[in-house]
């Protein structure tokens, strides 16, 4: 990895992608940024607003290049707020064939920033609002099923084909990376018992993908009020069933909060402070698959979280033995 603050390597960078903008100041590095080197870069000219520079290294370099069309499609159809991308490149000499991308600085602080000091009351709201975002993202209906990389890649017809093709993927990987061959076997057996429960999404509609705290920027108003700024980081963008989003959501900040579920719910468009029942047999699956991807994820980054998701697997896997829904 290139050291985030280069600044040397970073006026080289914007000499060939916005050389009108100039000499830069002031390289530092952003929050987050777990996949991708994410830094704010200022420039010489006070004039020239402050914008955010991405990049894509090694074998990771698609999820930043991704964000150009992930940011497009959603700008497209009016959704936002989200950043402005201002210029890319796929591959570059100077990342040694890495990517990057420069996209507008919006304001504000991440949810998870600044969530400790806010109140049920003000995180209710925010997530009402996150509720809102997220059903005009999902009533963009797509072409297909599959992962979205310019275009929908291997484009699935239906959702029990692309959840099968999602959990065979995820369970090989699974069982190349030192898995429980026996839960590997419970997992798949699981999926084809359960393939009915994909059934129920009926067609495939816009996923960001990454819709949690770490992702969302909101800035506080005069009157108390804390409204979103901002929805980053679409680097998982797919075209599937919108409780995959949900799914993500809850696992990744609702974590039972019943102040941050109803607030989503009544954004969303759903009355109270549950999930819906009939949602709940494909969602299980859901996180079943979600788990089976983290831990597959963490094991060649940081492995020290394997443990626990090995133990959060098995205890998925058993809850949806029969009887256990």
């Amino acid at each position: 990895m290139l050291p985030s603050a280069d600044r040397d390597l970073t006026e080289r960078l914007f000499a060939d992608l916005l050389p009108e903008y100039g000499p830069v100041a002031q390289v530092r590095d952003l929050e987050g940024g777990s996949v991708s080197s994410a830094q704010r870069v200022s420039f010489a000219d006070p004039a020239r607003p402050d914008v955010v520079l991405k990049l894509g290294l090694g074998e990771e370099k698609w999820t930043v290049y991704k964000e150009v069309h992930a940011h497009g499609l959603l700008a497209a159809h009016g959704i936002g707020p989200v950043p402005q991308v201002l210029a890319g490149a796929k591959s570059t000499d100077l990342l040694d064939g890495g990517s990057c991308l420069v996209m507008s600085l919006l304001p504000g602080s991440t949810l998870a920033t600044v969530g400790a000091d806010l109140t049920p009351a003000q995180m209710r709201d925010v997530y009402e609002q996150l509720g809102t975002l997220l059903a005009r993202i999902h009533a963009v209906t797509m072409p297909a099923y599959g992962y979205i990389a310019g275009e929908i890649l291997r484009p699935a017809p239906d959702n029990p084909s692309h959840m099968a093709r999602s959990f065979a993927r995820e369970v090989e990987k699974y069982r190349d990376l030192g898995g429980d061959a026996a839960l590997a076997d419970a997992i798949a057996e699981l999926v084809d018992a359960r393939a009915a429960a994909f059934a129920a999404c009926p067609a495939p509609v816009l996923c960001h993908g990454d819709a949690h705290e770490d992702n969302v920027l909101v800035v506080p108003g005069p009157d108390g009020r804390w409204t979103i700024s901002g929805l980053i980081d679409p680097a998982n963008m797919h075209a599937g069933d919108p409780l995959v989003d949900l799914v993500r959501t809850d696992t990744f900040a609702i974590r039972g909060d019943e102040a941050k579920l109803s607030g989503l719910l009544a954004g969303y468009g759903r009355d109270g402070d549950r999930w819906p029942p009939e949602w709940e047999p494909r969602m299980h699956l859901y996180r079943i698959l979600l788990a089976l991807e983290l831990r597959n994820w963490f094991t060649a980054r940081q492995p020290e979280h394997v443990p626990g998701l090995d133990a959060e697997l098995r205890a998925l896997a058993e809850a949806a033995e029969p009887g256990g829904d």
